[in-house]
């Protein structure tokens, strides 16, 4: 595209594109494709420093540039998120600082991401990966909100990646299931091991015993979960609370399903 690109030319159906622009003096600064054969979105941007960028999205592509810092190298199935961190002073491959897959083999869409002060992304979305099977792969953690999809077709997911740990760089990642179609909009981290995930819900998706909406679900609903992670720093999460906000939608207002398809790109 540009001097220093990362990725100067549209390598597949539709790349992701990102533009560092001068607004005032109505230049553009930087600019570079990222993707691979398929089609590729990207859906977040995060400017860590004025020379380092992530972003998150989804990719099609079973050839998307992953790094060997990755914490999934390889593409899980036919279509995955990806998180990926670009040096913008840096030309061709070396421009390329991390950029890994996450998903199972069934399908995912990635709709946002953070990032904390220790360098950690926050990323959610959702899955059509349920691990019903060995060869599904839909990586859960140990400690989770849900380690088991309720079967009902779509979940969404809420994950931590250290990016420093390679294949070990799973911090934290939950399945928001239930009944239905589940769906992760946005994420957010806080100073102290705080996170917040959003989304609509078809579904009750919180476990026995947690606060809860004291009305009536609606057809869909939104939903809004704050968590706490004492210890994220040793890699040892807890989830210490689970709050939901009830935010009912009309029927007509609900957001549809109509993203999972993973032969076709996010269509929002």
């Amino acid at each position: 595209v540009l001097f220093r690109s990362y990725q100067t030319v549209n390598s597949g159906d539709g790349d992701g594109f990102l533009l560092k622009v001068d607004l005032f003096n109505k230049q553009i600064l930087y600019g570079t494709f990222i993707g691979g054969s398929g089609i590729d979105e990207i859906r977040r941007v995060i400017v860590e420093t004025p020379t380092r960028v992530a972003v998150a999205g989804y990719t099609l592509s079973n050839n998307f540039p992953t790094t060997q810092n990755a914490y999934q190298p390889l593409a899980p199935g036919s279509s995955d998120g990806f998180v990926a961190v670009i040096d913008l002073t840096k030309a061709g491959p070396s421009g390329l600082v991390y950029s890994t897959y996450f998903g199972g083999a069934q399908g995912e869409v990635l709709y946002d991401m953070a990032r904390d002060s220790g360098g950690r992304y926050y990323i959610g979305g959702y899955t059509l990966s349920q691990n019903l099977t060995a060869s599904d792969h839909f990586p859960i953690s140990v400690v989770a909100l849900n380690q088991v999809s309720a079967g009902g077709g779509v979940d969404g997911f809420f994950a931590i990646l250290d990016r420093t740990k390679g294949t070990n760089g799973l911090v934290y990642s939950s399945y928001v299931t239930g009944p239905g179609t589940q769906i992760v909009y946005a994420v957010d981290a806080l100073p102290g091991g705080v996170a917040y995930a959003a989304g609509s819900a078809t579904a009750d998706i919180f476990p026995a015993g947690q606060p809860r909406h004291e009305t009536a679900a609606g057809s869909t609903d939104g939903f809004i979960l704050g968590m706490k992670f004492p210890a994220l720093a040793s890699l040892t999460a807890a989830l210490q609370d689970a709050v939901a906000s009830d935010l009912t939608l009309p029927e007509s207002a609900a957001p549809q399903p109509s993203d999972p398809a993973p032969s076709s790109p996010d269509a929002q």
